[in-house]
C-alpha cells in the first residue's frame, strides 16, 4: 500500500519540468488524465490529481467530467468539506492538498491547488504545478499562510499504508443533515468571508452552508452546490426582508446570526477596529482625518484584500512576479509601502502601519477612500475589484 511518502516522492520527480514553458502549457499531466496535450489549460489540479494517480492511490471523482481528482479547484474545496476534509495548515501532513486564494482576495475564489511536501517549523514546504513565475512544476515555501484558503487531509479519500479509513460517499451527510448538526469545517475558524453575488460566481462550503440554512428556514437557494448564484442571492434578499434586517443580498455576520449559524456578537473587541484607531491617530497627526464613512471604507478594503489577516502575502500577481507582492492587511507593495508609510511606522507587516501606508496611497491615487474602485463597486453592490 503506497504511504504519503511516496506520493510525494512522486511529484518530487517533476521539479523543473516544463519550466520556461509558460502558465498553462501543454503538459503531459493533463494528457495522462485523458484531456490531451492542450495549450491554456490552468493544469494545477490535473497535477495533483495525476500524481495521486501515478503512486496507485486515485483520488475518488471530486468533479463532473473527471474519473478522478477534479479539474476545477473550487470542485476540491467543496468535495472537502462535504467529508469534513479541511483542516488547519498547522495540522498539514505530507501528500495533503492545499489551496491556494485569488490574488487581491482569497476569500472569493480558489484559484490554484499544490501538494503539501513537509510542515517543518512552521513553514509549509508544497510542490506545485502550473505555478512561480515560469508556469512549471515548482516547490513553494510558505512562512505567511495569508493565501492559503484550506488544507485538504487526503486520508479521508484515499488510504495510505498508516492513515485511518477514508470517508465513504454513503457517509458524507452534509447534504441532507438538519442545520444544527451541519457538521462544516470551516476554511477560518469563524466565518467571516462576505458572500455575495459575483462575477465569477463565489464558491465554498461556507456557501454550501449558508444555501442549506437559507433552505432550513424556508428560502429555496437553488441547488445546495456550494455556488453563490442569481438564486442564493435572491433567497438571500427574501430572508433579509423578511427577517427586517438590510436586505443587500451580502451574507455577512448580521446575517449569519439571524440565519443561526454563528451566536451572539462576542464581547471582545475586533482587533480590526483597534489596528485603524490607531492608524487614525497617527494619520490625524500628517493632516489626514478619517470620518466614519472612511473607516467603513477601510475595513471593505481589509475585508477584501487580506480578510482581516495581517499576514497576507500575496505570491501570485504581476506584482509578485515583478519581485514586489502585495503584503499585510491592506496588501501594499514594498516600494510603495516605502513611499507612503509614516514616520517610526516602517513595518509592512505590522497591521498599524501597513494601514496608514495603504490609506495614504489610496487617498492620493484615487481623491479619497470613497473613491477607491473596489469601495464604490461594494457599496453599489457590485464584485470587488483590487485598488
Amino acid at each position: 500500500m503506497p504511504s504519503r511518502k511516496d506520493v510525494v516522492e512522486e511529484a518530487a520527480k517533476f521539479v523543473g519540468l516544463y519550466d520556461y514553458r509558460g502558465w498553462n502549457c501543454p503538459n503531459e499531466f493533463s494528457a495522462d488524465l485523458g484531456f490531451g496535450y492542450v495549450q491554456d489549460r490552468a493544469w494545477c489540479a490535473d497535477f495533483v490529481t495525476d500524481i495521486f494517480k501515478r503512486a496507485g492511490l486515485p483520488l475518488p471523482s471530486w468533479q463532473s467530467g473527471c474519473k478522478t481528482g477534479y479539474a476545477g479547484v473550487p470542485s476540491a474545496e467543496i468535495a472537502a468539506g462535504d467529508a469534513h476534509a479541511i483542516i488547519e495548515v498547522s495540522k498539514a501532513q505530507p501528500a495533503d492538498i492545499v489551496i491556494f486564494g485569488t490574488a487581491g482576495d482569497v476569500w472569493h475564489h480558489a484559484e490554484h491547488t499544490g501538494l503539501v511536501e513537509k510542515l517543518e517549523n512552521g513553514t509549509l514546504y508544497t510542490i506545485e504545478g502550473n505555478s512561480g513565475a515560469d508556469g512549471g512544476v515548482n516547490r513553494g515555501t510558505y512562512t505567511q499562510f495569508g493565501w492559503i484558503r484550506a488544507v485538504i487531509d487526503t486520508s479521508k479519500f484515499v488510504k495510505f499504508d498508516d492513515s485511518p479509513r477514508p470517508v465513504q460517499p454513503a457517509e458524507q451527510e452534509v447534504r441532507t443533515a438538519p442545520l444544527g448538526s451541519i457538521g462544516f469545517h470551516p476554511l477560518r475558524p469563524t466565518p467571516t468571508r462576505l458572500l455575495m453575488l459575483t462575477t465569477p460566481f463565489m464558491t465554498g462550503g461556507d456557501v454550501r452552508v449558508v444555501q442549506l440554512a437559507l433552505d432550513h428556514a424556508g428560502f429555496a437557494p437553488g441547488p445546495i452546490d456550494g455556488v453563490f448564484g442569481p438564486l442564493t442571492h435572491a433567497a438571500v434578499i427574501a430572508f433579509q426582508e423578511k427577517a427586517e434586517i438590510q436586505a443587500d443580498g451580502v451574507v455577512g455576520p448580521q446575517t449569519r446570526r439571524k440565519l443561526g449559524l454563528i451566536g451572539p456578537q462576542p464581547p471582545a473587541a475586533d482587533p480590526i477596529d483597534q489596528w485603524i484607531k490607531e492608524a487614525q491617530a497617527v494619520l490625524a497627526g500628517l493632516g489626514v482625518t478619517l470620518q466614519p464613512a472612511d473607516v467603513d471604507a477601510v475595513k471593505i478594503i481589509i475585508e477584501h484584500e487580506s480578510g482581516g489577516d495581517p499576514r497576507a502575502e500575496n505570491l501570485w500577481d504581476a506584482n509578485a512576479r515583478a519581485g514586489h507582492p502585495s503584503i499585510g492587511i491592506m496588501q501594499v507593495i514594498g516600494p510603495t509601502f516605502a513611499e507612503w508609510h509614516a514616520p517610526e511606522h516602517t513595518d509592512i507587516w505590522n497591521p498599524v502601519d501597513n494601514i496608514i501606508a495603504g490609506v495614504r496611497y489610496a487617498i492620493e491615487r484615487y481623491g479619497s477612500l470613497a473613491k477607491v474602485p473596489g469601495v464604490e463597486n461594494v457599496r453599489n453592490h457590485q464584485p470587488y475589484v483590487g485598488y
